[in-house]
This record gives C-alpha cells, structure tokens and sequence, in this order.
C-alpha cells in the first residue's frame, strides 16, 4: 500500500508539472457535441478532464474577461472551417491567478470536406510572457536613457574663431557610460569635457548625463575648474552611487591660446605639435569624481598652445580596444593616428581614430564605451 500511494504521489506531482496538453473537439454539422481533454490540462489550468465533463462551458468561463470576446470571435471561425493562427490569451487558473496560453487549432475534414473535429494543443508560456514584458520594460527604460544622453551632447561645435573642435561617443551597449562636451562660455572661453563613469549600460549613461548637466550649470556660473570637480564631487557623494566618475575639464582662450585643465582619474590626454611631437601630456591630478567627497583639487594646470597643435582627449575604452589576439590598442597607435591625420580638420582627426581603432579590433566587439575628443588650433583671435 505504501509504494502504490508513494507511485500516485508521484504520478500526481509528474502531471502537476506539465504545462501542455492536447483537446478534442467533435462536430456534428458544425455543432460541438462532445469535447475531450488529456490528462495534461490538470497542470496547465487546474481542472482534471472530468471538471471540463460536468461543466461544457468551463473552457470559456475560465478564460480571463478582457480576452473573451476576441477567443470567442476565433472559435467561431474555427467552427465554420477557418484556419487561424494560434491564439495567446489569459485564462483564470484554478488557484486563481492568471496565467497565459498558447492555443494551436488544427482542423479535421471527413471525406466530404466538412469539418468533423479540431485538435487544439493548449501551452502555458505565462513564463514567456512574463519575460517579454520584462524585456519591452527593459527596452523602454534603455531607450528613455539614450534619448535623454543624446539629448544632452552638443550637436554641433560652437563656432569660435581660431578654434577647431569635433567629439565622437561609441557606445558598447545601448546606452554609454562615457560623455563628452564643448561649448563656448560667456566670456568667449572654450570649455571641453570627457568623462568616463565607471561601467556601461543603462546606470552608467545616466549618471554620466547628470554629471553632463551639472558640469555644464556650473561652468555657465563662471566656476574655476577647481571649483566645478569640487561641486561635482561632493553632489556625487551626496547621491551615495557605488559607481566613480573619471572627468578631464579643460578650457581654452582663444585669444591667448593658453589651455588650462584638471584631470580626475581620467587617462592622459595630450597636446601634439605640428610637427606630430608631444607637446604637453595632461596626466591626472586627483582621484575620480565620487570616490571620496572630501577630496580637495589642486589648482588646473596650463599649457600654451599654438598654431597647429592638437589637443586630444579620449576614455579609456579607446586606449583597452582589443584585437583578437588579447592586445590592446594603447597609446602607441592612437599618437600614430592622430599624427597621420594632423593637416586634417578636427572631424576627421576623430573619424581616423574610430577607423584605426576598428581596424586593429578587426570584428571583437567593444569592452567599453570609447569616445574621442579632438581639437585643433588655428590662427589666434
């Protein structure tokens, strides 16, 4: 007795766990007379074969309210011959919670055409469904990032005399976590930005579009460089994110030539001559943004720029670029890029970079995000 009761447990947990199962519906001269359902549908619904035999509407009143009509419409065409494709609609499962299911009608014709039978085979994909909402919400809030990240970079350069300046963002996913900026301020000076927030995807981009906006605000109130990472650094810590901000902030006067910048975490940038020699390298002077609210920043550094000189500023995505043999692309290429393009304008310093950068990644998709910021001077205002 104990292994036969030991046997229907089993049996009983088996059917329990299927989700599928196949019904029978016979016709006579287009009107269901008799409907027969397997086993299976005790796991998929919560009723066993013999509730759909007490009850010949069971199949309907089970079915969730709001998809009724549209159910109802197909099983009518069904009755007059029709092929349809498979339903998905909700039901009402036994236990009461809503569950999805998949319904594949096929139909059945005696020798004289007419429709005799139809099999449906009834699978729940409630866990498909599930996921898909999950995904389109997924989807929503990636595109809701992006939009507002695109939003935010600048469309096109400012037009400042003697000033030649042009950016370019790859993301490695939907949504990128580097950001870069140029605008001219009130006193004619010109303020770029590359920033770097650690990680990519949808948290990133958006921590990079705040840190985006604020910078911003704060250098249209004429803030110092010192004063605008100290502001950022501390909002930063404020907000208490995991996450830390590289950010390279630089400002050019076009009438002396004289650039100025703090570097927080951020690699290298560097100013090359016309000649292709390194001129200056804008190392780091201070930790990422958000890793310590108390950081104090040191005064920006300056550096003296001339006629010719390329100011070039990139995240590190660009420098970790990794072909598939492992190595990456570095410093090395990257100078060999930009002095092979040096005569030409600002974009197209930055388009032979994402060629070059491609070029050696020969297919290997991105690690991270790469952005690349170029500027060129000319002849002094």
């Amino acid at each position: 007795m104990a292994a036969t009761k030991e046997n229907d447990d089993r049996y009983e947990r088996l059917l329990a766990a299927v989700t599928s199962y196949r019904y029978t519906v016979r016709l006579r001269e287009g009107i269901p007379v008799a409907t027969e359902h397997t086993e299976g549908c005790l796991g998929a619904t919560g009723y066993g074969p013999e509730d759909y035999a007490r009850d010949p509407y069971l199949w309907f009143s089970m079915i969730h309210p709001d998809d009724r009509t549209e159910v109802s419409q197909k099983v009518q065409l069904v009755l007059l011959g029709e092929a349809v494709p498979p339903m998905e609609h909700r039901i009402v499962h036994r236990n009461g919670t809503t569950r999805w299911v998949r319904d594949t009608i096929l139909l059945h014709r005696n020798e004289h055409g007419q429709l005799d039978r139809y099999d449906g085979l009834v699978e729940d994909i409630t866990e498909r469904k599930q996921l898909e909402r999950l995904l389109r919400a997924n989807e929503a809030r990636m595109l809701a990032a992006r939009r507002i990240q695109e939003r935010l970079l600048p469309d096109v350069p400012p037009d400042i005399a003697g000033l030649d300046v042009n950016a370019a963002v790859w993301p490695a996913e939907f949504v990128a976590g580097d950001y870069f900026d140029y605008f001219a301020t009130l006193n004619g000076l010109l303020t770029m930005a590359v920033g770097d927030v650690s990680g990519h995807g949808v948290g990133p981009g958006l921590l990079a579009a705040y840190t985006h906006a604020v910078v911003r605000s704060l250098s249209r109130l004429q803030l110092e460089l010192d004063e605008i990472l100290q502001n950022v650094n501390q909002l930063l810590g404020e907000d208490k994110t995991e996450q830390f901000v590289t950010l390279l902030l630089a400002r050019v006067d076009p009438t002396t030539g004289t650039l100025v910048y703090l570097n927080a975490g951020h690699p290298t940038g560097y100013v090359i001559d016309y000649r292709g020699d390194i001129k200056s390298r804008l190392a780091s002077h201070t930790i990422p943004l958000g890793s310590s609210p108390d950081t104090a920043f040191p005064e920006p550094a300056s550096v003296q720029l001339d006629r010719g000189d390329v100011v070039l500023l990139v995240s590190d995505g660009v420098l970790e670029a990794t072909a598939r043999t492992g190595e990456q692309f570095g410093t090395v290429r990257l100078l060999e890029a930009v002095r092979g393009s040096r005569d030409q304008a600002a974009r197209e310093i930055v388009a032979r970079i994402g060629l070059a950068v491609r070029d050696f990644a020969r297919g290997q998709p991105p690690r991270d995000d790469m952005t690349v910021l170029v500027l060129k001077l000319g002849s002094l205002v």
